[in-house]
């Protein structure tokens, strides 16, 4: 038997969705704390169908939100090498964010940020054409704006990084090596003033290494490394994939060396 909802149940509807909604967004904020990567999953996939129920009904209310939520979803998917589920709900996100009314910097941000875990879909399925294109839309929507926070500078990194390794897959080394140095220029100058940063720049390092190393610039790969272990040496530790790589990298220079 079809349900009809009366519109005097509205309201009420909308205020028990909404305590649902609530509920499910704190155990995300939870799990994800936590780093419990299903469980965070697993309530995305419950929150996603509320939310859109919420915005049918309401079209004005929690479009950001469910765009969030389809976004983080595609991003902890692709994660997990789940492409095939990932990409319509990225694309979902995307196509919400493109039609939010009075858009702010961090919608843009946020734009950026989905069209980019687009690129990365698209990487990973081959597709590099289509990959680099959403890398220089999601640079391209960063640098539009007149000012970006920290985190959204980061962001801009982590495009450019995207594109560098691009243009390092298609052989392309000088313009690979064009992105990875804004990238790490943008890094540097956040970690100046907030540590927190500092695993990204270390990153950043590390895949710069790898574009000198395929460009034979053991020198340079020699100096990325001893910048990381510097930085390394006043941060906080590092986590173990990450000190893995930092390693790996050592030995690779150390070789280089000997040779």
């Amino acid at each position: 038997m079809k349900t009809i909802i009366c519109k005097p149940m509205l309201p009420m509807l909308r205020h028990c969705k909404s305590d649902h909604i609530l509920a499910l967004s704190q155990l995300i904020r939870l799990s994800k704390a936590e780093k419990r990567e299903h469980d965070t999953l697993n309530s995305y996939t419950r929150l996603a169908p509320l939310l859109r129920l919420q915005v049918k009904l309401y079209p004005k209310t929690d479009q950001h939100l469910l765009a969030n939520v389809l976004n983080n979803m595609a991003e902890l998917l692709a994660y997990n090498r789940q492409l095939v589920q990932a990409r319509p709900l990225v694309k979902e996100a995307i196509s919400i964010y493109q039609q939010l009314p009075d858009k702010h910097v961090g919608d843009f941000s946020e734009l950026a940020a989905a069209i980019n875990n687009l690129g990365l879909i698209e990487q990973e399925e081959h597709q590099l054409a289509d990959a680099l294109k959403a890398f220089s839309e999601s640079a391209a929507i960063l640098k539009q704006q007149k000012q970006l926070n920290s985190d959204e500078q980061k962001k801009l990194a982590t495009v450019l990084l995207s594109m560098s390794n691009m243009a390092l897959l298609t052989n392309k080394k000088t313009e690979a090596q064009q992105h990875s140095n804004e990238a790490l220029n943008i890094l540097r100058t956040l970690v100046k003033d907030q540590a927190r940063y500092t695993p990204d720049l270390i990153n950043a390092l590390l895949q710069a290494s790898d574009l000198h190393f395929a460009s034979q610039k053991s020198e340079q790969a020699r100096a990325a490394y001893e910048e990381i272990a510097s930085l390394a040496s006043r941060s906080a530790p590092l986590s173990p994939q990450l000190k893995a790589r930092v390693e790996k990298l050592k030995l690779a220079v150390n070789k280089s060396v000997e040779k």
